[in-house]
């Protein structure tokens, strides 16, 4: 189940946006301890967590920030920002180079045993920036690294007037490598993926190219985002419906427009 998720850029949210499961350390979880599990890994997590506000606060785009972060693990396409989905204070005309299409998601995730893992990707127009991964058994323990990539974008150039450029679509492109480091490969593969990796085109998800080459840690985390969130019921208006499941119960629901969902 989810621990934390932010996320920044996207949608109406410019800055950073966070969630957290977890109970507070203070008095407030003394004096309800019904409101909270403890698990085998030292964290106590809320059972139930609402996100109220105002018509058009963002409540619907917090929700599809996630579905769309669990939708780039269904994928080995490209991984870029989209102008539709970038906030459009950050946008400066239709140009590339001046706008800030840079966006960031981060989440903590248990699985109800006894591993915890921290993923991080920041993307923008031309594919992704940095990606990590990292694990531990126990939260008193340091997170340890799996992998990261970071990307080293040369020859970045443009023509057009910048952000007076009338250009609907933009077509630049940039020379990206990228600077692996993964634990429990050889050279000669992390090598291998550096190469592929030269291309002028944005490249998909590295967690899921480590996971491909059988990084156990990698699927276990690839399979925990695909199996344990469930995001938007889209069916019923004015309602928004979030589950993380733990043991195959639901733990969460969001309500919109103070209109409760039961639980399923």
């Amino acid at each position: 189940m989810i621990l934390n998720y932010k996320f920044r850029n996207f949608m109406s949210f410019a800055d950073d946006a966070e969630f957290s499961m977890l109970a507070p350390s203070t008095k407030v979880k003394n004096r309800f301890p019904d409101n909270y599990n403890t698990q085998q890994n030292g964290y106590n997590i809320l059972k139930t967590a609402v996100i109220v506000g105002e018509n058009a606060g963002g409540k619907t785009n917090f929700v599809t920030s996630l579905d769309f972060f669990k939708s780039l693990f269904f994928s080995s396409d490209r991984v870029t920002s989209e102008r539709v989905l970038t906030n459009t204070n950050n946008l400066k005309g239709n140009c590339r180079i001046y706008s800030d299409t840079t966006q960031f998601f981060e989440i903590e995730l248990t699985d109800n045993a006894d591993t915890i893992y921290k993923y991080s990707v920041e993307f923008d127009v031309f594919g992704i920036i940095n990606e990590k991964l990292f694990f531990k058994k126990d939260k008193a323990q340091e997170y340890k690294l799996v992998m990261e990539a970071t990307r080293i974008l040369e020859n970045l150039k443009c023509n057009e007037d910048g952000p007076n450029c009338d250009k609907k679509e933009c077509h630049i492109r940039g020379n990206g490598n990228y600077k692996l480091q993964v634990i429990d490969i050889g050279k000669e593969i992390r090598k291998s993926l550096e190469e592929a990796a030269k291309v002028e085109e944005p490249l998909g998800l590295f967690v899921t190219k480590i996971a491909i080459l059988g990084n156990p840690i990698a699927i276990k985390f690839i399979n925990l985002v695909k199996n344990s969130v469930e995001s938007i019921d889209s069916s019923i208006i004015g309602v928004i419906k979030l589950k993380m499941v733990v043991n195959k119960k639901v733990v969460i629901t969001l309500t919109d427009n103070g209109k409760g969902m039961d639980k399923n």
